[in-house]
């Protein structure tokens, strides 16, 4: 044991060495690197790529969100049990000599292992080139160099600001492909009737809450993390409860809920639409993401209980509007099934 927690602090020691290098030899490369944490937030997944995955095929937009739903479920699990440090925190409670330079990025709460970002980063494109090379029948080789630009852009993206050590995004990439694989390539969820998918949904949700009981029982404070990124974040406004393991939690659950309850996963009994009913489809699922995202912003943060019961209710209710808009925009053009 203490062999593999030396093994880590060197893991830790190393990479935060490589992130001041990175920072003081490359400081031209933060205008291009910061913007790109802020583009692959998780929660674009939810708002932008899933309406835009579903209007380009139905069934993979559908394959894409349950993978999506796993890929937050896991990583927050995961963080509770890991308990791993983040960069911008670790040099300053390990009193070492290191200085990391700080963003309006860098200061989230959650525990740093895996990397949420690369974890979803893998799932998104992965998923997107997919459904596009699938869609067009051509173009997979520049759609994977895509791919794999956007995987190094995130990962240099994290590492830049501090906000996970390199190994921490290793880890989320190779976790995220593991999930594709077995949650939207293979995808025999989908074929499941409402009631077994509403089970799957209450089975996210309660063993997040017992992994957090489990570990409040064994003297373990799941919000360890919170306090030291309080205490080491440079700037207070730049704590967001949007990157709490709570919020991941609602988010994710609602969305698995109103998954569930949306009927008729695999469109079987509907039809391939035609490009225009595509269109408008991607058009009406963008602008529902835009405005779930408007609400989430100005929802009152004062109450975190009354927060978190609305952030639930909010995903759960945009799932299922968008994917009973689709379904009935869909129905209407009867030239085929997807494949």
């Amino acid at each position: 044991m203490e062999s593999l927690l030396g093994l880590r602090q060197d893991l830790y020691q190393y990479g935060a060495q490589s992130i001041a290098y990175l920072q003081q030899t490359y400081p031209q490369l933060g205008d291009l690197l910061i913007p790109v944490s802020s583009m692959g937030d998780p929660s674009k997944g939810f708002i932008v790529f899933f309406p835009l995955i579903l209007s380009i095929n139905y069934l993979k937009g559908v394959k894409f969100l349950g993978a999506f739903i796993i890929c937050e479920w896991f990583n927050m699990v995961a963080k509770w049990m890991l308990h791993g440090e983040r960069p911008y925190w670790w040099v300053v409670e390990q009193n070492t000599n290191i200085t990391l330079l700080q963003t309006r990025l860098t200061c989230e709460t959650g525990p740093g292992v895996p990397s949420g970002h690369s974890q979803a980063t893998a799932v998104i494109w992965f998923c997107l080139i997919d459904t596009i090379t699938g869609c067009l029948g051509r173009g997979k080789l520049l759609g994977w160099a895509v791919f794999f630009i956007m995987q190094m852009s995130m990962f240099l993206s994290r590492i830049y600001i501090a906000a996970h050590f390199p190994h921490q995004c290793f880890l989320g990439f190779f976790v995220g492909l593991i999930i594709i694989k077995k949650f939207y390539l293979k995808a025999s969820w989908v074929q499941c009737k409402t009631v077994p998918l509403v089970f799957m949904s209450v089975f996210l949700i309660s063993s997040a809450l017992g992994v957090y009981m489990l570990l409040l029982k064994f003297g373990v404070d799941p919000n360890w993390s919170i306090a030291l990124a309080k205490k080491n974040c440079l700037k207070p406004e730049w704590i967001y409860v949007d990157t709490t393991p709570f919020y991941a939690m609602m988010r994710f659950s609602g969305s698995a809920v109103g998954l569930s309850l949306s009927g008729f996963l695999t469109m079987e009994v509907f039809s391939s639409p035609k490009i225009y009913t595509k269109a408008s489809a991607m058009m009406i699922g963008l602008g529902l993401g835009q405005l779930s995202n408007f609400i989430h912003k100005n929802l009152p943060r004062e109450n975190l209980d009354h927060f978190y019961l609305c952030e639930f209710l909010l995903n759960a209710f945009y799932v299922i509007t968008v994917i009973k808009i689709f379904q009935m925009m869909f129905a209407n053009n009867l030239c085929g099934n997807q494949s």
